[in-house]
C-alpha cells in the first residue's frame, strides 16, 4: 500500500482530517484500521443475521425441512467473516533461566575469544 492509499483510507473510511492523518504513526493508523475492520465485521454480521432470519422464516419447509445454517447464508452474501478466536497464550520462558543461559553463552564466547587471542589463529601453514 502506498501513502496515497493510506491517506485515502484514513480520510474516507476513518473520517480523519488530512492533518490528523499526517500526525499519526503507522502503528496508530494500524490500531485505527483494526478497530474499523472489527466495526465493519459487526455490521456485516448484523446484516447476515437479518438475512438468515428472513431466509429461514420464508423457506419452503416441504423442500427443505432443516433451517439454513448462518455460515451458508454468509457464503451467499460473499462475506468470509468469522468470529476471531484469540490464540491461546503460550507460557513465557523463565526469565531467570533465560538470563542464566545467555550469561553462560556469553562467558563461553569470551573464553573462546581469549583463547584465540592467546594462541593466535590455528591451522595456518
Amino acid at each position: 500500500m502506498d501513502w496515497a492509499q493510506l491517506w485515502s483510507f484514513a480520510r474516507i473510511e476513518l473520517g480523519l482530517a488530512s492533518a490528523e492523518f499526517w500526525r499519526l504513526t503507522l502503528y496508530e493508523l494500524d490500531v485505527l484500521r483494526v478497530a474499523w475492520r472489527r466495526q465493519q465485521e459487526r455490521e456485516d454480521r448484523r446484516a447476515a443475521l437479518s438475512a438468515w432470519v428472513l431466509v429461514n422464516v420464508n423457506r419452503d419447509t416441504a423442500k427443505r425441512a432443516e433451517p439454513f445454517d448462518l455460515q451458508e447464508i454468509v457464503s451467499w452474501l460473499g462475506h468470509g467473516f468469522q468470529r476471531e478466536t484469540k490464540p491461546t497464550p503460550t507460557a513465557l520462558p523463565d526469565k531467570q533461566a533465560t538470563l542464566e543461559e545467555l550469561m553462560q553463552k556469553m562467558q563461553t564466547m569470551k573464553m573462546l575469544n581469549d583463547a584465540m587471542r592467546q594462541n593466535g589463529p590455528q591451522g595456518t601453514s
